[in-house]
């Protein structure tokens, strides 16, 4: 005989026709049907939760558990904002324990004001001086999701191309529920929305304002005075590495930023992001200004090895420059500096264009670094 207890339980979980069809039989339906709404007349019966998470409970809940896993037009989204790669992520509240995975990002997490919520980072993380002080999960491409997820994220933020297994991160990341935000900054305006985006998932939108307001100002004015109407192209080769010899093609912000200096990348219609090529290639080029950076923002001693080649209108004019790797190779504000120093030594290249002597300028412009770190 069936008893009323399992009848219940029957009902709730709709897996044992066979028992429901002798309960059936056996009259207990009517019974159990005025059980089932007296329990629900009664204040003790309706208390869900105490049933639910009791030792006694008669439901099984797992469904329950599946269901809150699954998306639900009916939840509330507190935050909301669209990565770089057209997804929504999506937050109940503000960001409060974030991993970083690229020191761009830490960067701009300080801008966006939510520095202090970084809880973990990967290596080369050193700007503002603060960020030192932040643990470290491995490189930008050595770093495993245990080590991630042992800090306990509400928020991941990633750099899509700066790590060809992002996608699979990301997958696995979710599948965990953890959110992430994937960045790929292309053009100069990808800055301020990486920051807004940041500060939107942070929930400090309204301090940030300011500052990016500051470095838009400084690029329109930029763009003002070095991207007027018929002011000659310069062909300029940008150099990233030494052996092999490696640039960046124009799908990157660097070429963004040639482009609004009226100069023009040589290997813009390389495939690669960051191609390697062949000094033959560069010298059939001929380009009128070679700028080098490095990752260390230190001059490198290998920016003298184009005196090799007397031949090459940069060397000629004597337009071999240098600009610190973090101005311009991190998609942060202080682009804005580097970019100011850019137009500057392409201007001065476009000066000395079809001149056969040597430019008395040297090449180390230390002055010019000064000035364009003024606000």
């Amino acid at each position: 005989m069936v008893n009323k207890k399992s009848v219940v339980m029957l009902m709730a979980r709709d897996i044992d026709r066979q028992a429901f069809k002798c309960a059936l039989k056996t009259g207990l339906l009517p019974r159990m049907m005025l059980f089932i709404l007296a329990c629900l007349a009664l204040s003790g019966c309706g208390d869900t939760t105490a049933s639910l998470n009791s030792n006694e409970t008669l439901v099984d809940t797992t469904h329950l558990v599946e269901l809150e896993r699954r998306p639900s037009t009916d939840r509330v989204v507190a935050i909301e904002v669209v990565d770089y790669l057209d997804r929504k992520v999506q937050l109940l509240k503000p960001a409060q324990r974030i991993v970083a995975l690229s020191p761009h990002i830490v960067e701009n997490l300080y801008s966006a004001g939510l520095g202090e919520r970084i809880v973990a980072a990967v290596d080369y993380a050193d700007y503002p001086a603060a960020a030192a002080n932040i643990s470290r999960i491995g490189g930008h491409s050595n770093f495993s999701v245990e080590a991630i997820v042992a800090y306990q994220p509400d928020l991941v933020v990633g750099w899509a191309s700066g790590y060809k297994g992002f996608g699979q991160l990301v997958a696995r990341l979710e599948q965990l529920g953890i959110p992430v935000y994937a960045d790929d900054p292309r053009v100069l305006s990808d800055i301020t929305r990486s920051i807004s985006d940041l500060a939107v998932l942070g929930d400090t939108a309204s301090t940030v304002s300011p500052a990016l307001k500051g470095f838009t100002e400084r690029l329109a004015r930029l763009r003002e005075q070095y991207s007027a109407d018929g002011l000659p192209v310069v062909q300029l080769f940008y150099q990233i590495w030494p052996d092999p010899l490696q640039t960046l093609n124009g799908d990157h912000l660097v070429s963004a930023a040639i482009e609004l200096c009226s100069g023009k990348n040589i290997f813009a219609d390389a495939v690669a992001l960051a191609p390697v090529v062949n000094i033959e290639s560069v010298l059939a080029y001929n380009p009128e200004i070679i700028i080098a950076s490095s990752s260390d923002n230190l001059e490198p001693a290998w920016l003298d090895d184009w005196q090799q080649w007397p031949s090459m209108r940069a060397v000629i004019n004597r337009q071999v420059y240098f600009i610190p790797g973090d101005w311009m190779s991190r998609h942060t504000l202080r682009v804005a500096q580097g970019v100011a120093l850019l137009c500057e030594y392409i201007d001065n290249a476009r000066r000395f264009r079809g001149s056969t002597q040597k430019n008395t300028a040297a090449h180390r412009v230390s002055s010019a670094v000064e000035r364009v770190l003024e606000p």
